[in-house]
């Protein structure tokens, strides 16, 4: 990796870090589910692009489930 490409992603990733930050913030004292602990709206902060877009989370679960899947059978 170059100079150029780490700082790009460490760009993204700042960036990314900072959205999840704010919207755990938001979760835990607006959110739906402001009466859950502070460790379940970090995590939702964390996952926060599945849990605002529900259909990309489903997509993402169905790829875990097809891994999971392919790792069995292919294990035997």
């Amino acid at each position: 990796m170059n100079a150029q490409t780490k700082m790009i992603a460490t760009w993204v990733a700042g960036v990314y870090g900072v959205i999840g930050l704010f919207y755990a913030f938001y979760q835990a004292i607006w959110g739906a589910y402001n009466y859950k602990p502070v460790f379940y709206n970090i995590l939702q902060g964390v996952f926060w692009p599945l849990v605002m877009f529900p259909s990309f989370g489903k997509a993402v679960g169905g790829l875990i489930m097809v891994a999971v899947i392919v790792y069995i059978v292919l294990k035997r």
